[in-house]
């Protein structure tokens, strides 16, 4: 709580010394679980002057879906949209820019990368969370869609932008050559084996790895896998836009 409030504080300068009037503060999936989510969200008024909106899953899921089809010059007819966060895999299903279904689950790269598994173990838990992705998409009767071929598959946040950079091996970040990047199936399973033989230092030092992201990018390339198996998807589209811009957009009144 102390870490985060001290970012937020850094934050509240950077908005109070660029005249900023307008702002949008949302928290996710780690503050909707937290025992301690009231007195943090009262430290943050009060020490930062910070307000803070704790969005649902399905909120966040719309904010996504808006921030990623704005990062399209012509937008896909059908997309699968994932954000894989440190807490949470949100998923939105698109239909000519129309969401028809969108659902968070309790899955995420930090929580997989801190329950000590190994990776046999953490397959069955992504494996587990799938079995219930699979049926929540076939009750809502959309299943063969996601599956047909014309659906792009997109992925957005952390996981999926550090991925794009490792693949095109990027020393420094390009947001511009990360937006709308697209990686094999074959690519990604090569990648989770070079980063899987290495000591997570010698991860860290690798082309396109973002600091600090290095002990949650096998997790990350093992849901991301699993989930394109699951959708018989032999390309991932990656989005830099997300979330944030999605709320920039809202802060438009776009």
């Amino acid at each position: 709580m102390t870490a985060s409030l001290n970012i937020l504080g850094e934050y509240r300068d950077i908005i109070r010394d660029a005249g900023i009037s307008h702002y949008h503060a949302v928290a996710t999936a780690a503050l909707r679980r937290a025992s301690n989510r009231a007195d943090f969200l009262v430290q943050a008024r009060k020490q930062c002057s910070l307000e803070i909106e704790v969005v649902d899953g399905r909120r966040e899921g719309e904010l996504v879906a808006a921030g990623v089809l704005a990062g399209f010059e012509v937008k896909p007819n059908k997309c699968l949209i994932f954000d894989l966060g440190g807490a949470s895999l949100e998923i939105i299903f698109l239909d000519a820019g129309k969401i028809i279904w969108v659902e968070s689950y309790p899955l995420g790269v930090v929580g997989l990368a801190e329950c000590g598994a190994n990776s046999a173990r953490r397959q069955d838990l992504i494996q587990s969370m799938f079995v219930r992705v699979r049926s929540d998409l076939s009750k809502s009767r959309i299943w063969k869609d996601v599956c047909s071929q014309s659906t792009l598959l997109i992925g957005t946040a952390g996981t999926a932008s550090t991925l794009a950079a490792l693949d095109l091996e990027m020393d420094k970040y390009d947001w511009r050559r990360i937006n709308n990047h697209q990686i094999s199936r074959s690519r990604l399973a090569e990648i989770h084996r070079i980063l899987a033989s290495v000591p997570i230092s010698e991860a860290a030092a690798l082309p396109g790895m973002e600091p600090g992201r290095e002990d949650l990018i096998v997790p990350g390339v093992e849901t991301v896998s699993a989930l394109m198996d699951l959708c018989g998807k032999d390309v991932l589209t990656v989005s830099d836009f997300g979330l944030l811009e999605g709320l920039l957009l809202g802060l438009m009144n776009v």
